[in-house]
């Protein structure tokens, strides 16, 4: 039965084991079919975990940025030898000028350019005997401040792709 605004809800319960795959639902209504698609797919956990750290947890525009990323298994021992993709970027950090204002409706597109992110590295390195790849790099210089991200990238032994970051 519709709402007064044309919609309806409906349960569905799917088996304990339900087939994986893309599945669709059909209903009738005014002699209309409406269908809607979703998949079922399996949960495989993760074997491998990425660990960023960051040598300080603050990072100034024109300095150094070093660290190291640390992947492990879950059960503990190191996961070496894999290649590790590292991406740094960088947002501008800014308080617009309306936070305490009475036009928090407005958000001009020089501050919508100020929330994009710019990638200023990427690089790959390979987990060492110890599970363990130091990075370091040089952020570009300015007057502005940012908030720096960077982010590591893997693939476990299962083929699936796993990431690890931080924030400076």
């Amino acid at each position: 039965e519709l709402s007064a605004r044309g919609s309806f809800d409906g349960r569905f319960e799917l088996p304990a084991q339900p087939p994986l795959g893309t599945w669709q639902l059909i209903a009738t209504l005014d002699g209309k079919r409406h269908a809607g698609q979703f998949k079922v797919m399996a949960y495989v956990k993760p074997e491998v975990k990425l660990t960023v750290r960051l040598d300080e947890q603050t990072a100034r525009s024109g300095e150094a940025l070093s660290g190291e990323v640390e992947g492990a298994y879950f059960f503990g021992a190191p996961y070496s030898g894999a290649e590790v993709k590292i991406t740094v970027t960088r947002t501008r950090f800014y308080i617009p000028w309306y936070i305490d204002a009475d036009y928090g409706w407005y958000y001009s597109e020089a501050e919508y350019r100020n929330t994009q992110r710019e990638v200023i590295s990427e690089q790959t390195c390979t987990l060492g005997d110890d599970g363990r790849c130091p990075f370091e790099l040089m952020t570009k210089p300015g007057s502005e401040d940012f908030t720096y991200v960077v982010e590591a990238t893997a693939v476990d032994p299962t083929g699936k792709t796993v990431t690890g970051s931080t924030t400076a």
